[in-house]
Formats: structure tokens, C-alpha cells, sequence
């Protein structure tokens, strides 16, 4: 079951990027402060500011740790000097519940680490790596998640952004269908010469969050700022469609195969893809998702009656027990369609919009 809780931030800001060219290890900055001067800033809601230098970092209950990465088809295996994530907080007294760590560069690159990653794995922060600073172009921290995938391995680490669970987390209540949500969307040419639309346009008139949440058919989950979000695409069309990608982009920020996105209290469910992940169910001739499988999955389930909703304002109304007879698979025309076993036929609706909680 995915939940996506509303965040409280506390966010650690690191200085403009490193130069080489003076003190002692030849590591400063661009207004030649030594690298061990470098102040980090601590702060966030419920969090005191608080600054403390990456020489302050180093005195820290630190950890070495081995780690490698293929590269021209060869392993390089080196051996940094690091805080953990954990330590990190201990000893600057932030005593939250992490979810997540948004991990920024300098020059606006982020990537965020989700809670299974966080789980599973052990996030650190070095300073030095075979008992030298790292270079300009790596330091003076470096985010290195050992056995997870190199995109975790942020250089010129510039601002961690950590997710604390929120007590008054936000639940997903309206669940709209992307093929129907695009048909009255303007289209778009990609580099690629793909059929797209502006996220902005697609989510026009939605409640919205400050952060968007991703899933792939794949596993692969992310998590977007809102601002960010909402100045790129989604490619309808090729190979990995549903994809959320920009030309201004990084290509680890893309994200392809989508099966869903969420911000705030709605969710988008890109129903050509969903079968993948969410299983598929015959009624009445037709092969799609069970709506009841969606609405788990996006923590929906629990009210006592649903609203579906056409693209053409008509409505029905579903009951919580009768979810489960339900699909919404694609129609003719290329939208979302959906239709119930045993229910009335006002519930088999092609261009079908979204399905929302009653109120």
C-alpha cells in the first residue's frame, strides 16, 4: 500500500561550490575559504537554526566505509570517511521521524530518497575519500548511499532536504484518469519528435501539494517539487510512455513508464500502464484495472461511497462495497472507460474523468 503523508521540512544548506587552488590541501572556495571553514546551516520547522562548519563534521562520530562504482567497464573501489544520516542528526539534536531526504546540488539538480531506500540502506555524508578532501567538483560533502544505485551519489551536494512524517499527513481523495485528463489538453512536440503535454496545463483546476510523487510500472518511485514539476511534459507517445521528462532536464530526473503521480489530495492514473502493476479483471467483455486495486493502492479506501465522474459532467455514484465489481480500462476513442459487474449501466461510462470520496 502507497501512502503519501503530508511533510514537515528541515532542510541542511551547504555554501556556493568549491575551487581548487589555495590552503593547505589545495581545496577553498571562491572567496578562498578553506574547505574545513565551509559552514553548514541547519534549518527547518521545529528545528533551532544552527550553523556548523564541515571541520565541525569531521570531529563528528564518523564511519569509513568501503565503496565502489563500474565505470568504462571497470570497478573503482575507494574508502571515504563519512556521517551517517542518523549521526548527523544525533549530534545536531533534530530529533524528527525522517520519511524522505531531498538531496540538491549547486546547480539545482535533486534527487530524493525514498523511505524503502532509507530503510534498507544507509545514508552517508563524506568528507574525504582515500584520506584525501574531495576535489572541488565533489566537496566539501558528498552524498554516498552504499549498494544503491550512483544517482544517490550526489556531488557538490549543496542543500539536504530532510522529510519528517507529518502527524496531519494528506490522503489522496480524487483519482482522475490521465487519457481522459489529456484528450481536452493541448499537445506538444518533444526533441524527440513525441506527442506531450505541459503538467501545468494537464493539472490545471487539481488541488495541488508542494510536492508531486511518482511511480514507474517498474518499482522506480520519486518525488518532485511542485514548482519543478510543473514546467515540464508528459510524453504520451514512444517506447516509455507515459513519461515525465524536460528538455532543461536532467535524465535522472526523468522518470518513464509512469503508472501514477500524486500531489496533495489528488492522484493521476495513467490507465495503460496500471494493468502492469495493479493486475488486470474481465467485466462485461471488457480487460481492465480494478478500480478497487487503484484506489488501495493510493490509499483511497475506507469512505463509505465514491463518485465517478465523465468528462461531460455526468455523474453515479458507487458504493464501498460494490468498488470491487468495478474496472476502468481504455475505450474506444483512446480515454478511460469504466464499467461494473451487476451495477446499473449509468455506471459504464466511456471518457470516464476521475472517481472521487464522497463527501
Amino acid at each position: 500500500m502507497h501512502r503519501y503523508p503530508g511533510l514537515s521540512l528541515a532542510a541542511v544548506m551547504i555554501a556556493p561550490p568549491l575551487i581548487v587552488g589555495c590552503a593547505e590541501h589545495g581545496v577553498c572556495d571562491a572567496a578562498g575559504v578553506e574547505w574545513r571553514d565551509r559552514v553548514v546551516t541547519v534549518s527547518g520547522e521545529g528545528v533551532e537554526e544552527q550553523g556548523i562548519t564541515v571541520g565541525e563534521l569531521t570531529g563528528m562520530h564518523g564511519v569509513e566505509r568501503e565503496t565502489s562504482r563500474e565505470e568504462d567497464d571497470r570497478t573503482e573501489t575507494f574508502v571515504v570517511q563519512a556521517v551517517t544520516l542518523e549521526g548527523l542528526l544525533t549530534e545536531l539534536d533534530i530529533g524528527v521521524e525522517v520519511r524522505s531526504v531531498r538531496l540538491r546540488t549547486a546547480d539545482g539538480y535533486s534527487v530524493q530518497v525514498l523511505p524503502d531506500v532509507l530503510q534498507r540502506s544507509e545514508l552517508i555524508f563524506a568528507w574525504e575519500r582515500d584520506g584525501e578532501p574531495l576535489p572541488g567538483e565533489s566537496g566539501p560533502l558528498r552524498a554516498f548511499i552504499p549498494g544503491e544505485e550512483s544517482r544517490y551519489w550526489i556531488s557538490d551536494l549543496a542543500e539536504i532536504e530532510i522529510s519528517a512524517v507529518d502527524e496531519q499527513s494528506t490522503s489522496v481523495s480524487s483519482l482522475h484518469f490521465l487519457e481522459t485528463l489529456v484528450a481536452e489538453t493541448a499537445r506538444r512536440q518533444t526533441e524527440s519528435g513525441e506527442e506531450a503535454v505541459r503538467t501545468g496545463d494537464l493539472l490545471a483546476g487539481l488541488p495541488m501539494g508542494n510536492e508531486v510523487s511518482l511511480a514507474a510500472a517498474d518499482g522506480f518511485a520519486k518525488n518532485e517539487e511542485y514548482d519543478v514539476f510543473i514546467g515540464e511534459c508528459i510524453e504520451l507517445t514512444g517506447e516509455s510512455a507515459p513519461a515525465f521528462l524536460g528538455a532543461d532536464l536532467p535524465r535522472g530526473m526523468h522518470v518513464r513508464d509512469l503508472v501514477w503521480f500524486t500531489t496533495g489530495e489528488a492522484a493521476v492514473l495513467c490507465v495503460g500502464r496500471a494493468r502492469e502493476v495493479l493486475g488486470d479483471l474481465q467485466v462485461e467483455g471488457k480487460t481492465g484495472t480494478p478500480l478497487e486495486e487503484a484506489a488501495d493502492a493510493l490509499d483511497m479506501l475506507g469512505a463509505a461511497e465514491y463518485i465517478l465522474e465523465m468528462a461531460d459532467g455526468r455523474t453515479a455514484k458507487i458504493p464501498a462495497d460494490d468498488l470491487g465489481r468495478g474496472i476502468v480500462y481504455m475505450d474506444e476513442e483512446g480515454t478511460a472507460g469504466t464499467v461494473f459487474d451487476g451495477l446499473p449501466h449509468g455506471t459504464a461510462m466511456q471518457g470516464a474523468l476521475s472517481l472521487r470520496v464522497a463527501e
